[in-house]
């Protein structure tokens, strides 16, 4: 019997932000929050997110039109203030967006986004 990519996962999807190395969010793969890859931190450098456009694209794609997405980000600086953590939301935020809609682009054809 074949099942669709949404079926596999399950009703419940997850996509956590972690780096291979260790960067201001902590030590390598640990589930720290990190935002999307590209994102950076309020005044800071870049960090090394696996969490790719084309990674989340993918993952979107598998999850179906149903999927819940949602977002847990974690400031760095810690000492950001409240401007600066609201663009750097605002930023993770953009770039799901463009996840998802990239996701929706590349499955417009099929039924399944109907």
């Amino acid at each position: 019997m074949h099942r669709s990519p949404a079926a596999l996962l399950g009703p419940i999807q997850r996509r956590a932000g972690c780096a291979g190395a260790a960067s201001a969010w902590g030590a390598p793969w640990a589930d720290t929050h990190l935002p999307p890859a590209g994102v950076r931190p309020a005044g800071g450098a870049a960090h090394e997110s696996l969490m790719s456009r084309p990674r989340m694209t993918d993952f979107l794609r598998a999850a179906g039109p149903g999927a819940r997405v949602s977002v847990k980000l974690s400031v760095r600086p810690r000492d950001a203030g409240h401007q600066a953590r609201a663009e750097f939301v605002a930023a993770a935020l953009a770039e799901v967006g463009r996840a998802l809609a990239a996701a929706r682009a590349i499955t417009a054809s099929s039924a399944e986004w109907s």
